[in-house]
């Protein structure tokens, strides 16, 4: 196109006529009324118009290819930098997806930390010495989750492990170099500089070729930085699931020192167990406090820079605390039972803890106590039985109050049948029987046969609703000095027969004490 219209210039710029071409001119009139036609000779300076043309010509088209040759070259050069940028993005996102990635490695170890640390606290989170014992439930559950979040398991012996490390990407995976003065910073987060560009490996000579590997590093961006976004996640999930644990932890001790508050201290504790006990019990009001960062609260991924050291803090310290804590109790009723043990058996005084009157092989009644089974315990019963007659089974008292002259007769008859060993296992000493309490009576059948019967299984899932317990449950004998005996209730009221019941503790385990004869 360019060299017709460079030639139709020439052809306007040199004369439409060109030399020799014959053409009508009028003339001098030889013959009136007949024009002539004559050869016209070519007009002066036409080969010059003809030699200036062509050198306008030839610079018109070498203009028209240095033209051409301009702009390809800025297409290649443009290509160049987007590909040379897109080089420096990707070097970028490889240096962010690893720190991203150490970072959630780092939580991770730190979250096996916590939750190895838990261990100890929920062993010393004793049930019966916290006010809620659904806040150590609430701790178990928080430890769970965060095992989760961090993506913990367990091996071949049960002990809990890391997943595997989150494996580092290189530069070179991705056909990109890093200089060598260059390397070193580009590991620890660098985004790399021009000496970067000047690595690039096989790097595209063509725009095309260069357009396509743009492309290419532009889509490895996208992927490194959706990976980056995983990794902030979890070490988000991770930051608050630590932060779910140090509040369930704080619970726990809270719930401890309230109960601990509560406790009425046994009468015959020595000086030496009360006021351990107490020091135990204020060291758990101020022991632990925990604030949510504002990190953890905006959802950072660098909570958990902030919030590691405070949490294990939490941990550590809370487990210290409420080992002392229940060990301090543990020396307190193991005081007051050696006080009951020394005095005179004539004076002593029927024993309270929590309230609830105790009577087992540790804390004996007077001789004088009981006159009867109480009203209340009546009452109560009533209501049982008829309950029980609604649902289609039928329950009788077989022996109500004891008192502490038949509790004697009853017990050194068996004695004397079958050694003070057996005698010991199968019923009480005079004074250490709940029947001289009044709150106390056997069932129906006084065997084990009972607590397979439709009766007996029903008085087990039912009793606590009418304020009554399974005395001795089966499996206990260790705990409560006594077998298995389905038969024997024993009246608490309605609430605290419930919380009993729900535990699925003994009374000696839901009160903390032990039932041993001294001798």
């Amino acid at each position: 196109m360019v060299v017709i219209e460079v030639w139709r210039m020439l052809r306007g710029y040199a004369g439409a006529v060109e030399p020799g071409t014959p053409t009508e001119t009028p003339v001098a009139e030889a013959t009136v009324g007949e024009p002539q036609v004559a050869l016209v000779p070519p007009r002066r300076g036409g080969k010059r118009r003809w030699i200036i043309a062509g050198s306008i010509a030839g610079a018109v088209l070498i203009a028209a290819g240095v033209g051409s040759g301009v702009w390809q070259w800025n297409e290649q050069a443009a290509a160049g930098r987007a590909y040379d940028e897109a080089v420096t993005a990707a070097l970028a996102a490889i240096d962010e997806r690893n720190a991203s990635a150490v970072k959630a490695d780092d939580a991770r170890a730190h979250a096996l930390e916590l939750v190895t640390q838990s261990a100890g606290v929920v062993e010393a989170a004793d049930p019966s010495l916290l006010a809620a014992a659904e806040t150590r439930d609430q701790l178990i559950a928080a430890v769970e989750t965060l095992s989760s979040e961090a993506e913990l398991s367990t091996d071949d012996a049960g002990a809990l492990v890391l997943p595997e490390a989150a494996v580092l990407v290189a530069a070179t995976d991705y056909g990109l170099a890093r200089s060598a003065k260059n390397a070193v910073a580009g590991s620890t987060g660098s985004t790399g500089g021009s000496s970067d560009l000047e690595d690039a490996q096989q790097r595209p000579a063509n725009r095309e070729a260069l357009r396509e590997a743009t492309g290419a590093l532009q889509a490895t961006v996208k992927e490194l930085d959706a990976e980056t976004q995983a990794f902030e996640s979890q070490q988000r999930d991770i930051a608050a699931g630590a932060d779910a644990v140090a509040r369930a932890t704080t619970a726990v001790v809270a719930s401890a020192h309230e109960h601990g508050a509560a406790i009425e201290v046994p009468e015959l504790a020595s000086q030496e167990s009360r006021d351990r006990f107490a020091t135990a019990v204020s060291a758990l009001a101020a022991g632990v406090t925990v604030e949510l960062s504002d990190d953890a609260a905006a959802g950072s991924a660098t909570a958990t820079d902030s919030g590691d050291e405070a949490a294990s803090s939490v941990m550590l310290t809370a487990a210290a605390l409420l080992t002392e804590y229940r060990d301090a109790h543990a020396a307190l009723i193991a005081s007051h039972e050696e006080g009951v043990r020394a005095r005179d058996p004539a004076n002593i005084e029927p024993t309270y803890i929590q309230g609830v009157l105790v009577v087992n092989k540790t804390y004996p009644l007077p001789s004088w106590y009981g006159n009867g089974l109480t009203a209340e315990t009546l009452a109560a019963f009533g209501q049982m039985q008829a309950a029980a007659a609604e649902a289609g089974h039928s329950l009788t008292i077989t022996s109500g109050f004891r008192s502490y002259a038949t509790q004697a007769s009853l017990y050194n008859g068996l004695a004397a049948q079958v050694g003070q060993a057996a005698a010991d296992r199968d019923t009480a000493r005079p004074g250490h029987s709940e029947h001289q309490s009044g709150l106390t009576f056997d069932l129906n059948c006084i065997c084990e046969g009972f607590g397979h019967q439709a009766d007996g299984q029903w008085v087990a899932a039912n009793a606590h609703r009418f304020g009554f317990i399974v005395r001795y449950p089966q499996g206990k004998e260790h705990i409560t000095g006594y077998i298995w005996e389905p038969w024997h209730l024993r009246y608490l009221g309605v609430d605290v027969a419930t919380a009993v019941f729900e535990s699925g503790l003994s009374l000696e385990e839901y009160l903390g004490i032990t039932s041993r004869y001294a001798n």
